[in-house]
């Protein structure tokens, strides 16, 4: 949650954000940014759940409301991490996949999941196809790939929830001087968001990348030349 000092130094943007709820309060700070790509590290006003609070995503010309007419189909991934339960020194089993490979010193009491996700998105928020892997120490047991292939849009629903930029304007107002001197056609190369997260019974962390962003780099630069 921003505090009140920087909560006068902000501006608002509009991007997709993956399982959210029209009512949730989000904030961010830009870690980077060029003409093509702005990378926001994303989290939940304090005490609100996010499925997906403290992440980094980069967002391009494809995920604004209204995108560039040239600007490709968006791709976004997605992956993280999680951790059930506390580790357990003294009490190790040993599993063998279908892929003849042995997972050592997984514990009775505590295993980690990997969910990572591939979607292929015909607008801002409309997947056509995305493709998820779900992989953890029980799953590798079973006969069957842990692998889904989803063509139904809502099953996997992005909603576009307000951004309120607190940290790292300076970023997106050095980029304005290169933004300036490009060919003005705007970016039509599809842009991807790659996200790794680690959770834990303490907290949820979240990391990821890859979607551009001419027009947010030219509000912020509106925001402090006024």
């Amino acid at each position: 949650m921003p505090s009140s000092a920087t909560a006068s130094k902000s501006v608002v943007v509009t991007y997709p954000y993956i399982e959210g709820e029209s009512d949730q309060t989000l904030y961010a700070s830009v870690v980077g940014a060029n003409p093509t790509a702005t990378t926001l590290v994303i989290e939940c006003f304090s005490g609100d759940y996010c499925p997906y609070s403290n992440a980094t995503y980069t967002y391009g010309p494809w995920a604004q409301i209204t995108p560039p007419p040239d600007a490709s189909t968006g791709v976004f991934d997605m992956r993280f991490t999680t951790t059930y339960g506390e580790p357990d020194n003294t009490a190790k089993i040993y599993l063998t996949g279908t892929d003849g490979k042995t997972i050592t010193g997984v514990s009775l009491d505590s295993y980690t999941q990997t969910y990572s996700m591939h979607c292929q998105l015909t607008n801002f928020t409309v997947p056509t196809v995305c493709t998820t892997t779900d992989i953890d120490a029980w799953s590798l047991l079973s006969t069957l790939k842990p692998t889904a292939t989803i063509t139904d849009p809502d099953f996997v629903m992005f909603t576009p929830l307000p951004i309120t930029i607190t940290a790292g304007l300076e970023k997106l107002a050095a980029t304005t001087a290169s933004a300036s001197h490009g060919s003005g056609s705007g970016t039509g190369s599809a842009a991807s968001t790659t996200a790794a997260a680690s959770h834990s019974n303490a907290g949820t962390r979240m990391a990821g990348a890859d979607m551009g962003s001419l027009g947010l780099v030219g509000l912020v630069m509106a925001f402090l030349l006024r």
